[in-house]
């Protein structure tokens, strides 16, 4: 039951709101100057420097962010999992959840598999926060 659940529920919506809803970051790197960070709780990408057209991608932040909301949807639905009978759920609505995941996730494979994109485990440069707000990715 659990396990339906998550898979049906929780994965698709944490990868949904993983790709929309984050946190945009302005922060000043030395030498560099002013740089659009993207992630919330933790920064996992931003421009590359090496060219204008290429993004820097961190991945130990980027993987304990999309924990994080893998985290923040699975208590969410155990919550409601006490309140109500989550079976008795449409079918459609987790059919739809899972396409509409699926095309989001697609979309982001295939935006950062530019040749000139960078992955790292980790940022190696220090930064200083100017700026925070929340960002909603406008693709729809």
């Amino acid at each position: 039951m659990m396990k339906q659940i998550i898979v049906k529920f929780v994965i698709p919506l944490a990868v949904i709101c993983f790709s929309v809803v984050t946190m945009r970051t302005t922060a000043f790197v030395d030498d560099i100057g002013s740089v659009g960070f993207t992630g919330f709780p933790f920064l996992y990408t931003c421009k590359g420097f090496h060219t204008s057209m290429s993004d820097q991608f961190f991945l130990i932040p980027l993987f304990i962010d999309f924990i994080v909301y893998l985290l923040f949807w699975l208590v969410i639905f155990l919550f409601l999992k006490k309140i109500t009978d989550l079976n008795k759920a449409p079918m459609f609505l987790s059919g739809i959840l899972i396409i509409l995941a699926t095309l989001v996730f697609t979309m982001n494979i295939l935006l950062a598999s530019s040749r000139d994109n960078m992955f790292m485990l980790k940022r190696d440069f220090e930064i200083k926060v100017t700026h925070r707000s929340l960002y909603i990715v406008p693709w729809f």
